[in-house]
């Protein structure tokens, strides 16, 4: 005995006006769609939110490795953390540390051989315009800059969230809801990151 079950039917093809048809509805839905996002408040405040965000990481870097402001400190005592390893004869330090006289902290990346400053000489610690981040040092025994540690991380995420926030802008993907909402929350939590780092 041959058990005949519910036999799915074969489908038809659409006809080309069909598709051309489907083509074109769902092109002037995608249309319509478009425009009532760009009508509402939010996506005008994301949109302008991102941007901000982009300017804000731009100055950072700008600041890394440009002018800034400088405020004078004076230190209290200096120490080498790490040297680098199998520099040769010379001994070249990695990272350093100084404290300031206000009980403020600062590790630098050096990647050169420099002396330690002196207790009570003077140093400049460099932030940047916008957020007031403190991002580098000027110390007396040498004319160059060097950075914090703590931000070089930042510099570089800075960066990358930069780079896909224009991808985003550059497909137009910020015409879509969810990946403006998206990559409006990527930059709010990374520059709440630079906040409080």
């Amino acid at each position: 005995m041959t058990f005949e079950g519910n036999k799915k039917q074969s489908r038809v093809p659409l006809t080309p006006e069909q598709i051309k048809d489907i083509i074109v509805y769902k092109r002037n839905k995608q249309i319509k769609q478009i425009e009532t996002l760009k009508k509402t408040i939010r996506y005008k405040i994301l949109n302008i939110f991102n941007i901000i965000s982009v300017i804000v990481y731009c100055e950072m870097v700008f600041c890394m490795y440009g002018p800034a402001i400088y405020n004078k400190e004076i230190c209290e005592k200096a120490s080498i953390d790490q040297y680098v390893r199998d520099a040769g004869p010379e001994r070249v330090i990695q990272f350093m540390s100084i404290w300031g006289q206000s009980n403020s902290h600062y590790q630098l990346y050096i990647g050169e051989n420099i002396q330690l400053p002196k207790p009570n000489s003077d140093f400049y610690v460099g932030r940047d315009f916008i957020l007031q981040k403190e991002i580098k040092v000027m110390v007396s025994t040498s004319e160059k800059e060097y950075r914090l540690w703590r931000v070089i991380p930042l510099v570089f995420l800075g960066i990358a969230v930069s780079l896909i926030t224009f991808l985003v802008f550059a497909h137009n993907m910020n015409l879509v809801n969810y990946s403006l909402i998206a990559v409006s929350l990527m930059n709010a939590i990374n520059l709440l990151y630079f906040i409080v780092v």
